[in-house]
């Protein structure tokens, strides 16, 4: 099944134009080629081979607020990603193709690791300080 790769080629070219001289290789922009459908899919597949268990994302299902979930098994045999919350709790199970769409439209966002660590720590420290000052 072809996933959808969302890039819309648009004619750039004015209507008001008097020059019909096509543009030459050196008047073009360094604008990188727009992927094609074959090599989109390519990219955003091999893009879920790379997960690795542990991984958190934000998952945004549409009209809905996104939510925090961590890929917690990578079922190789049956093809099944198994995402939980940060209880534990199951919140979706995807295939290898329903992760690469979700990739490629944008409703499933790997999180930094970095991020993540710094905002715990924040809390953290932040924590230890309520407690340190109520203390005295």
């Amino acid at each position: 099944m072809p996933l959808a790769s969302g890039i819309q080629h648009t004619d750039s070219t004015s209507k008001g134009s008097v020059d019909s001289k096509a543009p030459s290789s050196n008047d073009a922009p360094d604008v990188p080629e727009p992927m094609s459908d074959t090599q989109s899919d390519d990219y955003y597949l091999g893009q879920v081979d790379k997960l690795t268990q542990g991984t958190w994302f934000e998952m945004v299902e549409e009209g809905k607020q996104g939510f925090r979930c961590r890929l917690a098994a990578i079922i190789k045999k049956s093809g099944r990603y198994i995402f939980v919350n940060r209880s534990g709790t199951k919140v979706a199970e995807e295939t290898r193709d329903s992760l690469a769409l979700a990739l490629e439209h944008g409703s499933l966002n790997q999180l930094d690791d970095g991020m993540l660590f710094d905002r715990a720590l924040e809390s953290v420290i932040g924590n230890l300080r309520t407690g340190h000052s109520s203390v005295g």
